[in-house]
């Protein structure tokens, strides 16, 4: 395995993200090298040992725990919603840390900053398949919405002579906890009138 550091190591590039896998599962991805594509099966904690390296040099139990707030993840994270999460975890953690952390993971090219359109910041790890995200305009929550509503494919010529390169596109609505919230308070009202 020793050569697969030292190519992620030449290539300055990241290890590639694994699927979420159990204990026992190994974990398969196919990087080139050289001419040739290589097929690596690995346990996952060789995988997480790997994947460390995005932390940089100081490798703390606090930078391991961002790095698995966004493992975790449903959907991009404020830095608050970042800090609130690993801070269940490490009650220690500043919020200098996280913003210093995620300053790190940028670099690394570990995560990603996402700009929604009311011009909130938030944060996803890379290598995410195709999404898009909903924000529900109620609690603010977002998530990640796997199907595309867009049918305009990469690299479609516009009118006017306008590329398309990508695109990102936040739905917004209510999620279903704030749909109920609405019934269950009208609920409680109708009992309390009753008596």
């Amino acid at each position: 395995m020793a050569i697969v550091e030292k190519y992620f190591e030449r290539c300055r590039c990241s290890v590639p993200h694994a699927p979420a896998v159990g204990r026992s599962d190994t974990v398969k991805t196919t990087v080139p090298y050289f001419h040739l594509t290589l097929t690596l099966h690995f346990s996952p904690w060789y995988y997480r040992r790997m994947s460390t390296s995005a932390l940089g040099k100081r490798h703390t139990r606090q930078r391991e725990m961002i790095l698995q707030v966004f493992e975790d993840a449903q959907g991009p994270l404020t830095v608050q919603e970042v800090h609130a999460q690993a801070q269940n975890e490490v009650a220690s953690l500043g919020i200098a840390t996280v913003y210093r952390t995620l300053k790190l993971l940028r670099e690394r090219h570990q995560i990603d900053e996402i700009i929604l359109p009311n011009g909130e910041t938030r944060y996803e790890r890379v290598g995410l398949s195709h999404h898009h995200h909903f924000q529900c305009m109620t609690c603010q929550k977002v998530l990640d919405v796997e199907m595309c509503p867009v049918s305009i494919p990469q690299g479609t010529m516009l009118p006017g002579d306008y590329l398309v390169e990508e695109h990102d596109v936040t739905l917004r609505g209510r999620c279903p906890d704030c749909l109920s919230a609405p019934s269950k308070q009208a609920g409680r009202r109708r009992q309390s009138a009753s008596h």
